[in-house]
């Protein structure tokens, strides 16, 4: 259990926390559940929770909690998410999950299994012939959900050389679907 922080008294800082945690309980049941203030007042409380935050006193306790609250679901929502195989993934560090209509669409029919097989083979193929073993090894890094860095380490390769060879993987893609070769 850790110790209360310097000039406080551990049930000082027990009754502090639980005033500041019933003060945003209040807080949060003013919001619609879902909204954006609904969720940092529920994310406020469990920073007000954490033993290791400070409590001088329920004011300054809850403020910073919201504070603190804030600032991390703003900069979460901030967050650039982008498919793996577009241009503008910044380095391709974040690749957002489920929303790309590849990803939606579930593939059943025999028709459909045939043809993305075809046109993965199409796409190995060309990828291969242009940048060879490597190419090929960042195109299943690409499919799988990646990082650069994980492909880097599986080429042994550094981070932005996997980053310069999965632009290229991604130039070829494209370049195949245009055309239709694939």
């Amino acid at each position: 259990m850790s110790t209360p922080p310097p000039g406080a008294s551990s049930a000082l800082g027990t009754g502090v926390r639980f005033a500041a945690v019933r003060q945003l309980q209040e807080r949060r049941s003013r919001f619609v559940p879902g909204s954006f203030a609904y969720d940092i007042a529920d994310h406020a409380i469990t920073l007000a929770l954490s033993p290791r935050r400070p409590t001088p006193n329920p004011g300054y306790l809850q403020r910073n909690a919201l504070r603190d609250a804030r600032r991390v679901l703003a900069r979460a929502g901030k967050r650039i998410r982008t498919d793996a195989l577009t241009p503008d993934t910044p380095l391709g560090r974040e690749i957002e999950a489920g929303v790309h209509p590849g990803a939606i669409e579930s593939i059943t029919t025999p028709e459909s299994l045939a043809a993305s097989a075809l046109l993965l083979r199409c796409i190995k193929r060309h990828v291969s012939t242009r940048l060879g073993s490597r190419g090929l090894r960042c195109l299943s890094g690409l499919l799988e959900g990646e990082s650069p860095d994980e492909s880097a380490a599986a080429l042994g390769v550094s981070p932005r050389t996997a980053d310069r060879v999965r632009a290229q993987v991604r130039a070829v893609v494209r370049e195949c679907l245009a055309d239709g070769d694939a």
